[in-house]
């Protein structure tokens, strides 16, 4: 399976999106995607379709290549898009001076996610905190199960943002300002 974020040869797409549930990871490309993947997100289609992709098993590694996954929405727990934000007006929007706070969050699930890193501290309070679906969090640091396989930990080990769905967020704390 070629990288995530990297282009393959013999006609197989561009991967940009990954979805990770509580039993597997996807690589694929999403349909029908004309916004950023947290706006199709917070719109809450049933499914996301997912071409040119490749299902791992957060358990044993085993990895599955479909032309097409059809992934229930309220099973996704993290997601991540691989695009260059650089020219990203919502990027740069997340990216203005807030003040940030660390956190750390525990998902829910068959297998459970650790995650620290920065949100803006605004997004822990009200309105925010019930408006939105899911947290943005900044340069995280994702903990899996001691023993999961090298290839569930190269993928989530250099991500510098993920989208947190907050229906599978069991608790988190602060850990102080960024």
């Amino acid at each position: 399976m070629a990288e995530a974020n990297e282009r393959t040869s013999g006609g197989v797409a561009f991967r940009e999106d990954l979805l990770v549930t509580d039993t597997f990871l996807f690589l694929g490309t999403v349909e029908g995607k004309v916004q950023r993947l947290s706006r199709l997100l917070e719109d809450r289609p049933p499914f996301l379709s997912l071409r040119s992709a490749s299902r791992v098993d957060l358990e044993t590694g085993e990895e599955v290549d479909s032309p097409q996954f059809l992934v229930g929405l309220e099973q996704v727990v993290l997601a991540h898009e691989f695009v260059d934000l650089s020219g990203d007006e919502g990027w740069k929007m997340l990216s203005r001076e807030r003040e940030l706070a660390r956190i750390q969050a525990e998902t829910r699930g068959a297998f459970r996610f650790r995650l620290t890193g920065l949100i803006p501290r605004e997004d822990l309070a009200p309105p925010l905190l019930e408006e939105r679906s899911l947290f943005v969090l900044r340069d995280p640091e994702i903990r899996v199960r001691p023993g999961s396989p090298e290839r569930v930990r190269a993928l989530l080990g250099n991500l510098s943002y993920v989208l947190l769905r907050k229906p599978w967020v069991s608790h988190l704390f602060g850990l102080g300002p960024a």
